[in-house]
């Protein structure tokens, strides 16, 4: 036996054809990121605003409790960009970058 490659072996150019939860998945991640950009907007525009999520936090542990938020949800995006670059088709990248806004917004 030679190293000859098979007959059935996937081709580089074989496609797969997107799924309606596909779909769904790129809906959401488009929503998600609009969402994102408002709230980092939103963070800029009123630096010292306490936000939704005071509920008997004092003005400086809530505003501290956004950026917090702000900063660990940008790195869950940037790392759920990476994952959907290094690795496309995985649906671990779209999902970490909509969990990444969801926690932003927290």
């Amino acid at each position: 036996m030679t190293g000859q490659p098979s007959q059935k072996a996937d081709t580089p150019g074989d496609s797969v054809r997107p799924t309606l939860g596909t779909y769904f998945l790129r809906g959401l991640l488009v929503l998600s990121l609009i969402l994102y950009a408002l709230l980092m907007i939103d963070l800029v525009l009123h630096p010292l605003g306490a936000g939704i999520g005071v509920s008997g936090f004092s003005l400086n542990a809530a505003t501290a409790e956004r950026y917090i938020s702000a900063f660990i949800g940008t790195g869950t995006i940037v790392l759920g960009i990476f994952i959907m670059r290094r690795v496309p088709g995985n649906l671990i990248g779209p999902l970490l970058i909509i969990w990444g806004a969801g926690y932003t917004g927290y």
